[in-house]
């Protein structure tokens, strides 16, 4: 599996996520887009209970995509799983590298017990949330009738992983650390 580290988000890499998120429509919760404006404010100024990164596969390399914790609740060690990648790298292993890298972020340094997520039956990326469940003994359930896309109504996959079942550090091992921005000359 290929290693992602978590970054600062920047300005240009958000003028791309609003362009691949163009491209995915129908996954989407926020389906009329957020003016360019509005997306550098909530990301780069995001609510106390959200954070996000750039997902990179080393400090130098250019972002593959974005991903965070949203809706995090301290008390209950809960937050809800966000990813976006470039549509280019799809099938390709970053998607699962990327989750890797959060959930290890969530469970291991923000010491998180469940991270959820929602996945619509029209989106592109079902096949791979679904294998991911499966794979890391996650938890799921089919809700019916949950995005009405192109005239028809689709199934949410709705998904969790538990803090319990999710692998241990290997010794050695560290969790991702979101590394500054090097300064462009």
């Amino acid at each position: 599996m290929s290693i992602i580290t978590l970054r600062p988000l920047t300005q240009e890499l958000l003028l791309q996520v609003g362009r691949w998120r163009e491209e995915i429509r129908e996954s989407l919760r926020t389906v009329p887009l957020r003016t360019q404006q509005e997306q550098f404010e909530f990301y780069l100024h995001p609510p106390e209970d959200s954070r996000w990164w750039a997902l990179s596969l080393s400090t130098l390399a250019p972002p593959v995509g974005m991903g965070g914790l949203t809706g995090i609740q301290w008390e209950n060690g809960l937050a809800e799983i966000s990813l976006i990648l470039d549509p280019v790298v799809w099938g390709k292993g970053y998607g699962k590298a990327a989750v890797h890298a959060i959930l290890g972020e969530a469970f291991h340094r923000m010491r998180l017990h469940q991270v959820v997520g929602e996945c619509y039956g029209c989106s592109p990326a079902l096949p791979f949330w679904q294998a991911l469940v499966r794979e890391w003994n996650g938890g799921f359930v089919m809700l019916p009738q949950r995005k009405y896309w192109a005239g028809q109504w689709f199934p949410s996959f709705s998904f969790w992983f538990w803090q319990e079942d999710y692998p241990p550090l290997q010794p050695g091992e560290e969790v991702s650390t979101p590394v500054e921005e090097e300064p462009h000359e």
